[in-house]
């Protein structure tokens, strides 16, 4: 990897502007591996369930 590909993926080196946007695209990727998951646990539920029990879990999460 170039110094500067590493620099560009380093927070150290990002902008406020491009560690939110990092930020974002972590949490929509993470939604999407929720739902995906939960698809595969329960092929019976609606899409609207699905999405509100990812919401609940999401609302409810903890670090």
């Amino acid at each position: 990897m170039t110094t500067a590909k590493f620099q560009d993926l380093n927070p150290q080196f990002m902008t406020p502007e491009a560690k939110l946007r990092a930020a974002e695209d972590l949490r929509w990727a993470a939604w999407r591996l929720k739902e995906a998951w939960l698809r595969d646990l329960h092929p019976d539920w609606s899409d609207s369930r699905v999405t509100e029990a990812v919401r609940e879990i999401f609302l409810h999460a903890r670090t």
